[in-house]
């Protein structure tokens, strides 16, 4: 009888200890989460300053003076081929020599009219285009931006209040004080879950409880005391924090699908004015948030007491 009730009270404290482990989750998951949105938010706020460029003329009036005047003297040298040929060609044919002057007077006007303001108004229309399509782009950054702000103003919102929940039901989990003060963090959870269902451990208390081996392990640096320090000893966690190690994973699949749905919805924002709430509250962490606030959590307080008084079952 005593060997079972032993038993029933390392399985009270194991349940206790995964509660701990899941609203730490939860906490965690929306701190990490938090943060990746106010990265999004500030990348989106930069975007928002865009201007489009005021542009400038490629092809000045000097340039058309510079063109006009050396087509002018391109002319100049046409002109002198057809005087010496005429001068030494025996044609004998005023009309030849006048149409040999015409076309001369045709690649005049090319030269120094036509070419220099037909550069000049082909530049004009591709300033004009090019500015017509900056401010396009300008108004259209500025519209998903607004949008996209818009989306993650009201998704922080329901992380904070995933977050608020998250911490009070901690707070009221941790205030029943089944375990120490010193070891109500999910790293110590999880090692003490992991003494426990392991069976390296029968009780938390003693020179051979889960308090003392947690203490132990982490002096010898067996275990990992900060789960921010997982990456780079990933073969020890593993090995002695198993619980802690899926506690890590289910953080990080958690915090990288709401960022990456984020990422998507923000980035197919454009012309969504009159259905911005309804996509705001289907985003993956629009669901997540009401899953936490939803979370019913044992009354380990009461739990504790009718087990103090022998009236558990």
């Amino acid at each position: 009888m005593e060997e079972k009730n032993s038993c029933l009270d390392v399985e009270f404290i194991k349940a206790y200890l995964q509660s701990s482990i899941e609203l730490e989750t939860q906490k965690r998951i929306a701190e990490q989460t938090f943060n990746e949105l106010l990265r999004e938010e500030n990348q989106w706020k930069q975007k928002m300053s865009y201007v489009a460029k005021k542009r400038y003329t490629k092809f000045s009036i000097w340039d058309m003076l510079f063109m006009a005047c050396k087509g002018f003297g391109i002319s100049l040298a046409i002109l002198y081929v057809i005087i010496t040929i005429i001068e030494f060609a025996d044609f004998n044919s005023i009309l030849f020599e006048d149409i040999l002057y015409f076309i001369w007077f045709i690649i005049l006007a090319m030269l120094v009219v036509v070419i220099p303001i037909y550069r000049k108004i082909t530049d004009y229309i591709d300033i004009k285009e090019n500015s017509i399509l900056d401010k396009q782009r300008e108004t259209s950054i500025r519209q998903q931006a607004n949008n996209a702000l818009c989306i993650i103003q009201d998704n922080k919102g329901k992380l904070k209040r995933a977050y608020r929940c998250a911490v009070n039901n901690l707070t009221n989990t941790y205030s029943t004080n089944i375990i120490y003060k010193k070891y109500q963090t999910v790293e110590a959870c999880a090692s003490i879950y992991d003494y426990l269902e392991s069976g390296r451990c029968y009780m938390l208390e003693g020179p051979y409880g889960a308090y003392n081996k947690y203490d132990d392990d982490l002096a010898k640096g067996i275990i990992i005391k900060k789960l921010e320090e997982i990456g780079s000893k990933m073969d020890m966690i593993i090995a002695n924090q198993e619980k802690a190690y899926c506690v890590m994973q289910k953080i990080q699949k958690n915090v990288e699908e709401m960022e990456c749905d984020m990422k998507n919805i923000c980035q197919s924002l454009q012309d969504v004015d009159g259905k911005l709430n309804d996509i705001a509250n289907n985003t993956k962490i629009t669901a997540w948030a009401s899953s936490v606030i939803a979370t019913q959590v044992p009354d380990w307080k009461r739990e504790a007491q009718d087990r103090a008084n022998k009236t558990y079952i």
